[in-house]
């Protein structure tokens, strides 16, 4: 009994050893891929090693794989692999942070070491691009991960999406997967750490389209399309000259192109071309550009910015589509009523609900077909089984066919 008391003891003691040198470790892969600008984080790192040696630990590995490699952060700071050497100031990795990595040949990293924690807080610079890792293992739509600090963001970029409020292109196909970078933008110096799934969502990335090529760069313009006109449409390209700068698959309106072209000194006019099947190829003769200044669509070429967001239809409208809006609640904090005010655009079936800190359900306070106009309704801190509910943070969304809102608020009691 005391030789195996003894042996329990020595293998606790040797556990907590290993958990102490961080030699129980969890495991990630990160890959690139040749003509694409991957945008990726680390959420697991050997966190013992050395400083100056940390990004070559980490990439060790591109050594074998490939003769070019670069990885940047956003202060333009990057590391290059040339053939046999290293070059570059990146010296360390960041779990916290993102990174844009390119390379010549398939390359797969494989990470092992200490994931980050998921309360980790991140701090976000005001009107100022943030690259940051994200480092939860579920995928998670893009209100979900920053419930904290929702009405402070401005915009978020991704490798497979870009998003910004009050735009046509909706925030539930904006997920979040673990292991990329994010790009975000807010209007005030702030933290947040990640919120939690509300959502059981399947993540999508970016896929390639057949029909098309093209070659991505660091910054690119994302393109909206509300309208093709034309049902039979497969998959839709975007060209600068006689360069294809984009293109997309057409699966449901809104289509979004993110295109990779030059921004300056070009005279190369901007135009589409629709891809039909058994390559069967379409120039469209005229698109039209939403200008929100004049709230109308015109028909005018198209300028690429870094980060701009352009709407566009191939139909013409007077009027782009009223947009969905949901009202900060008053008041806010509330002991025990509030009111929530939103406004519809437009007839349809709609779902209103409270959700909890932790993402469950709380309260429906209404479900079902919605005439077009502004509403105020009364939550009075109960649940749907009339229970009243405890102090803390709440959240209320609005659920349409078209979108989705969420807005925070606060009981105490």
């Amino acid at each position: 009994m005391k030789k195996l008391l003894l042996l329990i003891l020595m293998l606790s003691s040797f556990l907590i050893f290993l958990i102490a040198n961080d030699n129980i470790t969890d495991c990630h892969t990160v890959t690139c891929t040749p003509n694409r600008i991957r945008w990726v984080s680390f959420p697991i790192i050997k966190r013992e090693v050395e400083i100056k040696l940390a990004t070559k630990q980490v990439l060790s590995t591109v050594e074998d794989q490939t003769n070019y490699f670069t990885i940047r952060n956003n202060k333009q700071n990057d590391k290059e692999w040339m053939s046999s050497e290293w070059k570059g100031g990146l010296d360390i990795l960041n779990s916290k942070i993102g990174y844009k990595i390119q390379c010549n040949h398939d390359v797969s990293i494989p990470l092992s070491g200490q994931k980050l924690s998921n309360d980790t807080r991140i701090e976000l610079r005001a009107n100022d691009s943030n690259w940051i890792g994200y480092f939860i293992e579920k995928p998670m739509l893009v209100h979900d991960a920053f419930a904290e600090i929702w009405d402070h963001v401005l915009a978020v970029y991704s490798e497979d999406w870009a998003y910004i409020k009050d735009d046509i292109f909706p925030e539930e196909r904006c997920v979040l997967i673990y292991g990329k970078m994010y790009d975000i933008k807010v209007d005030v110096n702030c933290s947040f750490s990640y919120g939690t799934p509300i959502t059981p969502i399947v993540p999508k990335e970016r896929e390639s389209t057949l029909a098309f090529y093209y070659q991505e760069h660091p910054s690119y313009t994302p393109i909206n399309i509300i309208d093709l006109g034309d049902p039979d449409v497969e998959k839709i390209a975007v060209f600068q000259g006689d360069v294809c700068i984009g293109a997309s698959k057409v699966e449901e309106l809104p289509v979004q192109i993110l295109t990779f072209g030059k921004f300056r000194d070009c005279d190369d006019n901007i135009y589409f071309k629709f891809y039909y099947g058994d390559r069967l190829y379409l120039k469209p003769q005229k698109f039209y550009i939403y200008q929100k200044h004049i709230n109308s669509f015109v028909e005018k070429d198209i300028e690429l910015k870094p980060y701009k967001f352009i709407n566009i239809s191939f139909n013409k409208y007077e009027v782009i589509i009223p947009q969905l809006k949901v009202l900060s609640n008053y008041p806010n904090p509330f002991n025990p009523i509030t009111q929530i005010s939103y406004s519809l655009p437009v007839d349809g079936d709609i779902e209103l609900t409270i959700y909890n800190i932790k993402g469950q359900k709380v309260k429906t306070l209404i479900k079902g077909k919605t005439e077009a106009g502004h509403y105020n309704i009364t939550w009075d801190s109960t649940d749907n089984s009339g229970r009243k509910v405890s102090s803390g943070v709440y959240f209320y969304q609005l659920k349409t066919t078209q979108k989705t809102l969420h807005k925070k608020m606060l009981l105490m009691k």
